[in-house]
């Protein structure tokens, strides 16, 4: 495989490299593929699941499925390049294909760092302006489209760097890290703010009560979990991935060890997404009862008897109405 080239195009172990380790390359292969075909498998189940959750808000909804979608490219981006690493096929850098693979993938990485913030920069707005975004106007897609704008611009701009090699691994990690708690510090805040708000509704004991923004409150917290869940296990997987890198980093290019950590790393980003997946729709019990309908997927739900799930719906009826009731009185006195 030629690398002679002015873009800097990441692969960690071509075909003549595996074979000397067959058995082992090729089970990293073998392993990534799997996981990476599940994630585009299940992918389109868990998006008509979520979207059809009627009780979140119509923006959280499209941008959990965007977040699906954009990962369905970025796998179909990584078996690209893997065709080129395994392959040997020579690399030019007029060959718009690889290029394309290559940048979706560096900037996917950082993307996947400021989704949190995205989410919550959206729920952050629904927070100040509640009356106008519980409306679900079309006029909210714009803020949505906004706060992508946001994200990708920066992403972008990180890929390119490394694509022209302004940015190096070490320096691309120490990037990644400053868009992680961007986002980590935003949640913390939009939870704050919210869990404040919703306390300062809950004394208020005048007409000034407002029963709706109550529940817009409720319903912000409720997502910020999901984002919760979220941002542990992207935390988890961009520490452990980024050890990963700095010990590719280090090691002697001459070392077949260097091959097998950076073919690991490619392994453990297809589990990463499949993980990712599974703990966001877990994070919900709304989701959880729309991915239900499909059989396939309820073993994802968390193992608890019939009668006890029964009870725990009972009790959530009986505290939601309570609760209501409640508030409208005070709203009233």
């Amino acid at each position: 495989m030629e690398t002679d080239t002015r873009f800097a195009f990441r692969f960690y172990a071509n075909a003549s490299i595996a074979e000397q380790f067959p058995l082992l390359f090729y089970s990293f292969y073998v392993l990534e593929i799997l996981f990476h075909l599940l994630f585009l498998f299940f992918s389109p189940l868990v998006i008509s699941a979520v979207y059809s959750t009627t009780l979140l808000h119509r923006n959280f909804r499209l941008f959990f499925c965007i977040t699906m979608i954009g990962n369905d490219i970025a796998i179909f981006s990584r078996f690209v390049l893997l065709y080129y690493q395994y392959m040997g096929t020579p690399i030019y850098d007029s060959d718009v294909i690889l290029i394309a693979s290559q940048l979706y993938r560096e900037s996917y990485f950082v993307l996947c760092t400021l989704i949190v913030f995205a989410g919550c920069a959206d729920r952050l707005v629904a927070t100040i302006y509640w009356e106008w975004y519980e409306s679900a106007s079309d006029a909210t897609l714009l803020v949505l489209g906004f706060i992508y704008f946001l994200i990708y611009m920066p992403s972008i701009a990180i890929s390119l760097g490394c694509l022209y090699r302004v940015i190096g691994p070490l320096q691309f990690i120490l990037l990644t890290g400053c868009t992680q708690t961007v986002s980590i510090l935003m949640l913390l805040y939009t939870r704050y703010l919210n869990e404040s708000t919703l306390k300062s509704l809950r004394r208020w004991t005048s007409s000034q009560y407002c029963l709706t923004k109550a529940f817009q409150i409720q319903a912000n917290i409720r997502i910020l979990n999901i984002m919760q869940a979220m941002t542990i296990s992207t935390v988890f997987f961009n520490g452990v991935a980024s050890l990963f890198l700095i010990s590719f980093q280090l090691l002697d290019s001459s070392l077949i060890q260097r091959n097998l950590v950076g073919t690991f790393l490619d392994t453990w980003c297809s589990i990463y997404g499949i993980t990712y997946m599974m703990l966001s729709v877990r994070a919900d019990k709304v989701f959880l009862q729309h991915i239900s309908r499909f059989k396939i997927l309820r073993r994802w739900e968390p193992k608890e008897d019939k009668e006890s799930a029964s009870l725990e719906r009972q009790r959530d009826v009986e505290e939601t109405t309570r609760e209501y009731f409640n508030q409208l009185e005070k709203s009233w006195s």
